[in-house]
């Protein structure tokens, strides 16, 4: 679901992660001292987490991460070389960081800290991948646009088929208003989805609102305008649930933003 951005098979996701937890719940109750089946049970909740997360589901997504922390770190407690275990311990240690600094000020909380723990988990036997987009996206949260950058061209030069290191590149070039590339990385992916995807609407109107804010950024706002239109048109062939109706909303603003620039008046 991550790299194709799609929320169809959901339940499936769901009941699947619900049943690995059962099931290494009960073999952990045979064997406690397993590093793999504490991995298990953590990442399982850890994934789940994640996922209420990207649909702004806050008080799942913290529910099912603060089940994950105790189980991620008995595995590395068991075995401080069991990498995988890292990458949901990383990420934790960043969205504390990330809490500490926009909510609650006294949390807890270590930018170097998280980016240590991520980069043993690119390590891993199954985190590996994954831990490297995280990396990317920890480096761009401590300002270390650079470093992001450059870890991201070259996840998408070993895997260029891969979305989700597009999609982390394109919100790090958004942060570092470089726009120019932004826009190159986008149409690449446009590319992608439209080949692998043709009739996924949403990701391929989110792409070009993409484009168009960075068209109006640059200046270019006709080519904003004409963006904006064929991501509405997009939006016309998706169901109307609410992320369709938040995304055609901010394409909107797009397009008014870039009309009031040429003194011109748009339908919507």
């Amino acid at each position: 679901m991550s790299d194709f951005s799609t929320f169809e098979p959901e339940e499936e996701f769901h009941r699947l992660l619900d049943e690995a937890i059962a099931r290494g719940k009960a073999l952990v109750a045979r064997n406690a001292d397993d590093a793999e089946l504490q991995f298990v049970i953590g990442a399982s909740h850890f994934y789940k987490g994640f996922h209420h997360a990207r649909k702004k589901e806050y008080i799942k997504a913290f529910g099912s991460l603060a089940r994950a922390k105790p189980w991620l770190e008995d595995a590395v407690r068991i075995d401080s070389t069991y990498y995988d275990a890292y990458l949901g311990l990383g990420i934790l240690e960043y969205l504390a960081v990330k809490v500490r600094d926009y909510i609650v000020p006294f949390i807890g909380g270590d930018y170097k800290e998280s980016l240590r723990k991520i980069a043993l988990a690119t390590k891993g036997k199954f985190t590996g991948v994954i831990a490297e987009e995280a990396m990317v996206v920890a480096l761009a949260g401590a300002s270390q646009w650079d470093e992001a950058v450059k870890r991201a061209h070259y996840l998408i030069e070993m895997y260029p088929t891969n979305r989700l290191f597009y999609w982390a590149l394109i919100e790090i070039l958004k942060r570092k208003e470089d726009f120019g590339a932004m826009l190159g990385v986008a149409y690449d992916l446009l590319r992608l989805i439209e080949e692998d995807q043709p009739t996924h609407y949403y990701n391929q109107s989110l792409v070009r609102s993409y484009c168009a804010e960075a068209y109006v950024e640059l200046g270019q706002y006709r080519e904003c305008i004409r963006e904006c239109d064929r991501a509405l048109s997009l939006l016309e062939g998706e169901n109307r649930d609410e992320r369709s109706r938040e995304l055609e909303a901010q394409i909107v603003r797009v397009k008014r933003q870039a009309a009031k620039a040429l003194a011109v008046k748009v339908d919507r």
